[in-house]
């Protein structure tokens, strides 16, 4: 990717993975369709959340799985795991905006796994 691309706006999206197999493989099948390792986060930066990171390409992906119940307080409670991408904090975009790719990682990601992933399209900022 240019760096007068990725500095022109933030490359971010949220993608809805079906839950059929464990997070821990669901984390292993898309190391492989990504080539990049992702590993138990240990930072307990996404706190209640069990999660799997890795960063390849430019790209930083968090892989959460369901919060335990008691912690869950979310508005549309579901067992499916999400996939945060976004394009890594090196060169800070100038103009501020995001451009939003969670269609094509769902289907990217769908193609090379076989799970299944639906685009969560977040609102563009500007």
């Amino acid at each position: 990717m240019s760096e007068v691309w990725n500095r022109a706006g933030r490359l971010s999206g949220t993608i809805d993975v079906e839950s059929r197999m464990s997070l821990q493989e669901t984390a292993h099948a898309f190391s492989l369709a990504l080539n990049a390792h992702f590993a138990e986060d240990q930072s307990g930066y996404f706190e209640e959340y069990p999660a799997y990171i890795a960063a390849a390409a430019g790209f930083e992906f968090a892989l959460l799985g369901p919060p335990l119940p008691a912690c869950d307080v979310r508005e549309l409670k579901s067992q499916n795991y999400q996939l945060m991408v976004t394009s890594s904090n090196e060169g800070e975009p100038v103009s501020g905006h995001s451009v939003e790719i969670s269609a094509f990682y769902a289907q990217f990601l769908q193609a090379r796994s076989g799970i299944t992933c639906e685009p969560l399209e977040m609102p563009a900022t500007t």
